[in-house]
């Protein structure tokens, strides 16, 4: 089962005010492999980096991709799914900007010194991303369909050794007919020895 195509913002915060370009375009390279978007909008300043995109990629796989990809070069993140149920304080002209994937073309707000900028994407690249993409996602549908199997096996043999519970073992039972004879062993228990036996 293929993950739905969801909207990310992706927070990012620590000292930027050496290195921002850099580490601008850094992130922006770790994460075009993950992104399912045409575009990914970033808004920065010297303190945070916030980036938007949309992924295909389930929250739990992407959250261990992001980390990896993000947290050599930022103080801190923060990445959730964006909904418009979200409360964000920031100015509309900005909000609907940044928060608009649909529209590459659209020009940022003049914020006098905030920076503002689209990172396009080449489509023969966001191509072989989505192919790339794609393959993760079977092979990762694959190991969870594994994984529902061994879960299934191992949920069998929990439930066959919850039914076993009191059950007596071949000790139990031969411990029993060694201080009591064999006499004191119920039919419930004779069977089972049989049953051992076999």
């Amino acid at each position: 089962m293929k993950s739905n195509t969801m909207k990310y913002i992706l927070i990012c915060i620590g000292d930027y005010s050496k290195n921002q370009n850099d580490v601008i375009q850094k992130i922006a390279n770790e994460i075009m492999p993950m992104v399912s978007s045409p575009t990914v909008k970033y808004y920065n300043n010297d303190l945070n980096l916030i980036y938007h995109f949309e992924s295909k990629i389930n929250f739990n796989d992407l959250k261990l991709l992001v980390d990896d990809a993000v947290s050599p070069f930022v103080g801190m993140y923060f990445l959730n799914g964006f909904t418009p149920n979200m409360s964000l304080g920031m100015p509309q002209e900005l909000y609907n900007y940044l928060f608009n994937l649909d529209d590459n073309g659209m020009t940022p707000p003049d914020m006098n010194s905030i920076s503002n900028q689209i990172v396009e994407v080449d489509e023969e690249f966001m191509k072989n991303v989505r192919e790339i993409q794609d393959m993760i996602l079977s092979d990762m549908e694959e190991i969870r369909d594994m994984d529902d199997c061994e879960d299934d096996d191992l949920a069998r043999i929990v439930r066959k050794s919850k039914k076993m519970e009191g059950v007596p073992t071949l000790d139990n039972l031969l411990d029993k007919i060694a201080s009591n004879g064999i006499g004191s062993l119920t039919k419930e228990e004779k069977e089972l020895l049989e049953q051992y036996s076999k």
